[in-house]
């Protein structure tokens, strides 16, 4: 695990990570799991390796609460990405040696926001400066400089 400098650990997080995996954390990046700083039903930050070749890195400035991510090849998070909790992002379908599915790699641009309670699935890229609604299920790819929402999430239009 690489610390940037300056990084905010708000209550507990957990870190958990195979062996050989790595996981980058960059500077003045904030971990909120406490009530204290977000007030919405928050629960643990989560990052989490699950093979030896899985990595997890995220931006500077970029900041979450109660938010789990979950690698089994590589999720990448851009600079000034702001997490709302309840979100979950993974770049697997869970138990692949079940279902036969593989994992596929999740990027998300710098300046995007990602709403409460949002799930961001396998193979998604997340376009710079876009703006994902809370609750969303981001199932496919979606531009840069968007608001995108819904179940499954769509953009509703562009930004200006």
């Amino acid at each position: 695990v690489k610390l940037g400098k300056r990084v905010a650990f708000n209550g507990p997080v957990t870190i958990d990570r195979f062996k050989y995996s790595r996981i980058v954390i960059g500077d003045r990046c904030v971990f909120n799991s406490h009530w204290l700083f977000n007030s919405r039903g928050i629960r643990r930050c989560m990052l989490q390796t699950a093979t030896d070749s899985a990595c997890i890195e995220i931006g500077d400035g970029t900041g979450m609460s109660g938010v789990t991510i979950v690698a089994w090849q590589s999720v990448k998070i851009g600079k000034n990405v702001m997490i709302g909790t309840g979100t979950t992002i993974g770049d697997t379908d869970d138990h692949p040696e079940r279902i036969g599915t593989s994992p596929a790699s999740v990027e998300i641009g710098d300046n995007v926001f990602i709403g409460m309670n949002s799930l961001i699935l396998k193979g998604v890229e997340i376009g710079e400066n876009s703006v994902i609604g809370a609750g969303s299920v981001v199932t496919k790819s979606i531009p840069a400089n968007c608001i995108a929402a819904g179940v499954p999430c769509k953009v509703i239009r562009q930004k200006n």
